[in-house]
């Protein structure tokens, strides 16, 4: 399953993950977009709305772009 998301790091809004209306997921995290904090936040924030282990999801594209494409096995 590929889960795309548009990430807004350094957010006042709680952290989570809402699924828009039109179908597209965006994900709000506390987190500095600085050393792959807010990937590892993201991927942990991925894992635990679908229910699944961290180490299950894996970032496929978009490191350094705020729209990220993940993969569960």
């Amino acid at each position: 399953m590929q889960l795309a998301v548009t990430v807004k790091p350094r957010s006042k809004h709680p952290e989570g993950i809402e699924r828009l209306p039109d179908g597209s997921f965006i994900c709000y995290t506390k987190a500095l977009p600085v050393d792959g904090k807010a990937n590892a936040a993201v991927l942990s924030l991925v894992a635990a709305y679908l229910g699944v282990p961290k180490t299950s999801v894996r970032l496929v594209r978009g490191a350094t772009s705020r729209h990220k494409l993940f993969q569960t096995d």
